[in-house]
């Protein structure tokens, strides 16, 4: 529907002004679908079908929305918490029956390929392990005997449709998502993707979501707010979603210059957790234009009505709990 607009934009850095190396990588909607199309046609190359599981260990970045919506295009795709331990990790791929492993091919700082490679020793199960290179540089070299290489598998994948010829049900999964394991060891959620659909429907409805807006997702992509409101809602609409870096919102230069990342992109739409807003209320504007805001939101833990009139007062946004 939105073809040559733009629909994710990569941050290499979290400077609003970056130099010519740092300059941000965009994704127009096509893009994006067409990398879908390649993402779920690799699995399917790979014998993966509608109630196979592929779990995802990676950082904010651009090839997390190939897995997410390829992933769950082929069969049944499993965000999973990079900070988790092994053990907890383990028990989460057990539990769902994951075949195959889309990982990260640097440490970063979560340990994210050490983690890979014990899970493919610790889990019988895992068939396939896939290398995603990260932006800056070319990630594991060379790879390990039987490990797969993301953009190989995908460079001779059909990207205008799925070769499986599948045509999915409303109400069949599409995604296992963690729980917090706050109260015990993290347990798995079904969604299906009816639900799905229709949760990023009203969210478009509750928040007047148009083509043009622009939002900057700094949600992880293992949690529902990043993937559903903050992604899957947003793209539905036609939005322009703003990756802001593979740190997000613990990246603290990205909080430090989250004003003047929203003058330089024209962000129309705020959302973050109430630590995330408390943040920003000690950032100054220092002269940021962040007129073209007009709705912000939080979720997942209270907002404090000293939180919320601060957060009017300094910057004249209500803030919605969802």
């Amino acid at each position: 529907a939105f073809g040559d607009r733009p629909a994710l934009t990569f941050l290499r850095t979290a400077n609003p002004h970056p130099g010519a190396d740092e300059q941000p990588i965009i994704w127009r909607f096509a893009d994006l679908l067409a990398g879908i199309h390649r993402f779920a046609n690799a699995l399917h190359r790979l014998g993966f079908g509608p109630t196979d599981t592929v779990a995802v260990l990676m950082p904010g970045s651009l090839p997390y929305h190939l897995a997410l919506w390829g992933g769950s295009a082929a069969g049944i795709v499993q965000p999973l918490n990079p900070l988790l331990t092994i053990d907890k990790l383990c028990s989460l791929l057990k539990a769902s029956g994951a075949t195959v492993l889309v990982a990260w091919g640097a440490e970063d700082d979560s340990g994210y390929w050490s983690k890979a490679m014990a899970l493919r020793e610790q889990v019988p199960a895992l068939r396939h392990v896939i290398h995603v290179a990260p932006v800056d540089g070319a990630g594991v070299q060379p790879l390990p005997a039987g490990i797969r290489d993301l953009d190989t598998l995908m460079a001779t994948e059909p990207a205008d449709h799925l070769v499986s010829g599948r045509h999915i049900g409303a109400d069949e999964v599409c995604a296992y998502f963690h729980t917090g394991g706050t109260t015990g060891a993290p347990k798995l959620a079904r969604h299906t993707h009816g639900a799905q659909v229709f949760m990023a429907w009203s969210y478009v409805q509750m928040q007047g979501l148009l083509p043009g807006d622009v939002a900057i997702n700094g949600f992880p992509l293992f949690h529902v707010a990043g993937v559903l409101p903050g992604s899957l809602a947003a793209l539905s609409a036609g939005v322009h979603v703003v990756i802001p870096t593979t740190g997000l919102f613990r990246n603290r230069e990205v909080i430090r210059n989250y004003w003047k990342l929203v003058e330089r992109y024209r962000a129309t739409v705020l959302s973050g957790v109430s630590t995330v807003l408390t943040a920003l209320t000690e950032v100054p504007l220092d002269g940021a234009d962040i007129s073209s805001l007009r709705y912000a939101r939080t979720g997942a833990a209270p907002l404090t009505p000293e939180l919320a009139a601060r957060f009017t007062k300094l910057f004249g946004l209500h803030i919605y709990e969802t």
